[in-house]
């Protein structure tokens, strides 16, 4: 049986989302034939599949899946479709999804507001309508039972990876960066508002102006963009090219994580990939995840986070616990087989 993947997240900015699905596919063509669905009239934001590429009709975007999509996949027998970005086509009768959080749900002031209508829409509809669900970490699974009764018997965890190319890439420090390594701190991830960074920033403008604090990643259109804090210390990369991704994470004293809501948090893990420490807000899904391999602070408290980095610059050698403990938390997410755990479930 072929097994057919939405690829729709293949024409769409590369985040931590899109990174999933492509890693997730690359695993599973070394054990399922398979064919990537994408829109024929749309430019791919990556060339990491050739052969098992299948472009198919004319509309692009949301029109394709929800329309084009499921017109496809009704025309083969008995054919089941994987959704691994979070949306998927509503009137498609055999098909697995993967939602990666209720963000959409938990505060719709984060989104634009056409995306959070569509959204509240159709996330609810399509994960009552599917035979199973995929999510990223304990933490959502227990959200989407709660918020949509559905039985825990129907969800798995597929866990994120570090991608390999941001792992064997030549780590290439950014022309635009003056200072030198192991010297400022670290932000990642898109600017919105559930990322939290304007919080951040302000306390290096206002208390830690002694420090650089490096802020990597732009807007997006689904997001309500973050107000930007002008500081002779906070310098802004905007997206970075995967060996200037490497570099960063290489030469940041630490990562700074003060998001609010996600998933899994998958800056967390990259940092964590090249043995650098991470300081994160004390949120749920973290506390599951991380465990003991990364530093708190306590969830919008300047003083907290400021105590930690304090502490950081007087007495660096006490944060030398962390390294082995990331390694593991590493190597664990690293060693999954989430290719198997997918053919177990289509294989039921």
């Amino acid at each position: 049986m072929i097994l057919y993947i939405n690829g729709r997240f293949l024409t769409q900015r590369l985040s931590g989302v899109q990174q999933f699905g492509i890693e997730i596919c690359k695993e599973l063509i070394a054990k399922y034939e398979l064919k990537i669905l994408v829109p024929a009239k749309s430019q791919l934001q990556t060339k990491e599949f050739k052969e098992e590429l299948l472009p198919i009709g004319r509309l692009t975007g949301h029109f394709w899946e929800q329309l084009e999509l499921p017109y496809f996949m009704k025309s083969q027998k008995n054919a089941l479709l994987l959704n691994l970005c979070n949306t998927a086509p509503l009137f498609c009768k055999k098909q697995f999804i993967t939602i990666h959080d209720l963000a959409f749900a938990v505060q719709p002031s984060w989104f634009d507001w056409r995306f959070s209508l569509f959204y509240n829409f159709l996330i609810p509809r399509i994960i009552r309508k599917s035979n199973y669900i995929f999510t990223v970490s304990e933490t959502i699974k227990q959200e989407i039972i709660s918020t949509f009764k559905i039985g825990s018997e129907k969800i798995s965890i597929l866990g994120n990876k570090v991608s390999d190319k941001l792992i064997n890439s030549g780590a290439i420090k950014p022309n635009n960066l003056e200072f030198r390594s192991q010297s400022f701190y670290l932000m990642v991830g898109s600017s919105n508002p559930r990322k939290n960074f304007t919080f951040v920033e302000d306390l290096f403008k206002s208390d830690l102006s002694n420090f650089k604090l490096v802020v990597v990643g732009g807007s997006h259109a689904a997001f309500k963009a973050n107000e930007t804090i002008k500081s002779d210390n906070i310098i802004y990369l905007d997206f970075v090219k995967v060996g200037e991704l490497k570099w960063l994470y290489e030469n940041a004293l630490a990562l700074i994580n003060p998001s609010v809501y996600e998933g899994f948090g998958i800056p967390n893990l990259e940092a964590l990939a090249f043995k650098t420490l991470v300081f994160c807000a004390n949120i749920p899904v973290f506390k599951e995840i991380y465990k003991d391999s990364v530093s708190y602070f306590e969830l919008n408290e300047k003083q907290s986070l400021k105590a930690l980095i304090m502490q950081h610059q007087n007495n660096p050698m006490s944060f030398n616990i962390f390294e082995p403990r990331g390694g593991a938390i590493f190597n664990a997410f690293q060693n999954q087989n989430r290719a198997t755990e997918i053919i177990n479930v289509i294989d039921k």
